[in-house]
């Protein structure tokens, strides 16, 4: 096995291998002439073939043959000679009984006082219907790529890299293998001299496997060692058990009170919501501790139907809604508020208070010149007014106590009691707007001055500031 390895690469020696990188005592080009064999040449099987060269350069100290078998990933010592002839030196090689598969050698020059080699070019031995032949044209497959690795990133893909051995390749041609089990199969092409590739299309709780192989218009080269990553699976958090059994019950003209099941026993939280009946968007009330099981809503407006809706939270994942209930207030004086109101309003931002209770509205306030506007029942509730929107008018109608506000979309003069009104003496553009998904918005300013509020701005905590004081409350 050995003689017919040996065999092969000498045959490939045997080109003409111009050497072109200057030696230190060369001064200029060196060369190896090979007289023997030469291009296409029949060489016959069981006999001793020569082959012949001749060194042209004197400085040359050592000539070597190496061969590889493996595309150039390791190259094996066929022969070395010392102070070659420098006329014309001969070399016998067994070729061997049965041809085998093609194999590449190149030939060697080092001169004296210097371990460096200067490479000739690389010469083919191939097979043609069972005889060996040599060519003086390489015709060798790209070298194979080596240290392959496959590492997760982010837990979402997975990074093969691998070290970029070829300087001929035209490209990659990367292999993937699920979790162990049926064949290797095709995954992409990559562009030569490419080193890494991001697998995205990948699953949590799988492996894979990867292996890959370079190729050039000679062919393909061996396949590298194989590189395996796993991704661990991602378990989402289970969500706890529905509240359920939800009832809601008016116990005043302002207010409800609302009662549960706490059935889940691993939750975070619970989330109230309400709306009023049937109509708008649901809009989170409070957000009360584990293993609540009631809560009162207050600041409403009499005779006003309202729904409600709770569900537990654990680790940021919701159960399912509890079944809706809903309650109607009950009939109060058409007055306002009989205690102090404080609320606090923030551009963009959905959060506000009302006396120090943080709640949510479904759309922030937005600043237009300076002049904050927003959905006006978050004002009016919690002060007793009621609001109301005529669709077809696109008027607003705020009302409490004996104040009556009639604002217009887009009119920059509204109505107070009957008389035309501004909206705002200093800025005649400021007018009630529409957002797109048709909310209409208030001046918050114009409609609480008028209902008897006073209104600041709070540069530290970047909010408007309403402050309502019933008659006979103030200092």
């Amino acid at each position: 096995m050995l003689k017919s390895k040996l065999a092969i690469v000498l045959t490939f020696t045997l080109m003409v291998a111009i050497f072109t990188a200057p030696g230190p005592a060369a001064n200029g080009a060196a060369s190896l002439e090979f007289k023997s064999p030469t291009d296409g040449d029949l060489l016959n099987s069981g006999t001793l073939y020569p082959i012949i060269y001749q060194a042209n350069d004197v400085s040359i100290y050592r000539i070597e043959f190496t061969y590889t078998t493996d595309h150039g990933t390791t190259w094996y010592p066929l022969f070395s000679v010392d102070n070659p002839n420098w006329n014309v030196n001969e070399y016998y090689w067994a070729v061997p009984e049965t041809a085998g598969s093609n194999c590449f050698i190149r030939a060697r020059c080092s001169y004296p006082a210097t371990d460096i080699y200067y490479d000739s070019d690389i010469f083919t031995i191939y097979v043609t219907n069972g005889e060996w032949h040599y060519s003086s044209v390489s015709n060798m497959q790209p070298l194979m790529p080596t240290d392959v690795k496959a590492s997760v990133l982010s837990g979402a893909s997975i990074q093969v890299s691998w070290k970029d051995n070829a300087s001929d390749e035209n490209c990659y041609i990367l292999e993937r293998q699920e979790n162990g089990t049926g064949n290797m199969r095709y995954l992409t092409s990559l562009p030569a001299n490419t080193v890494t590739y991001e697998d995205n299309a990948v699953e949590t709780g799988k492996s894979y496997k990867y292996r890959l192989k370079a190729s050039n218009n000679n062919g393909e080269s061996c396949y590298s060692q194989t590189a395996e990553a796993e991704l661990a699976a991602i378990v989402a958090a289970k969500p706890p058990v529905a509240p359920k059994d939800l009832t809601a019950t008016a116990t005043s003209s302002t207010s409800i009170e609302l009662a549960w099941k706490d059935i889940a026993t691993d939750e975070d939280s619970y989330i109230v919501e309400y709306r009023r009946l049937n109509l708008g968007s649901w809009v989170e009330v409070e957000t009360l501790a584990a293993g609540s099981t009631s809560c009162t809503d207050t600041g409403l407006v009499p005779e006003r139907a309202y729904e409600y809706r709770v569900k537990a939270v654990k680790a940021g994942v919701a159960s399912d809604y509890s079944n809706i209930a809903n309650a109607t207030t009950l009939k109060g004086p058409a007055t306002s508020a009989t205690g102090t109101i404080i609320m606090k309003f923030y551009p963009d931002n959905t959060m506000y208070y009302v006396n120090n209770k943080l709640k949510t509205m479904d759309t922030a306030p937005v600043n237009s010149s300076e002049r904050l506007l927003l959905p006006i029942h978050y004002v009016a509730e919690p002060l007793g007014a009621s609001s109301d929107w005529d669709d077809i008018e696109k008027k607003a109608t705020i009302m409490m106590n004996d104040i009556t506000i009639e604002l217009w979309l887009d009119q920059s003069t509204a109505l107070v009691n009957g008389v035309e009104t501004p909206v705002d003496p200093d800025n005649l553009t400021i007018a009630p707007v529409a957002t797109p998904s048709g909310q209409m918005m208030l001046p918050l300013r114009f409609v609480t001055e008028n209902l008897g509020c006073g209104v600041s701005w709070d540069p530290s905590a970047g909010c408007a500031v309403i402050l309502y004081e019933p008659a006979g409350l103030e200092a």
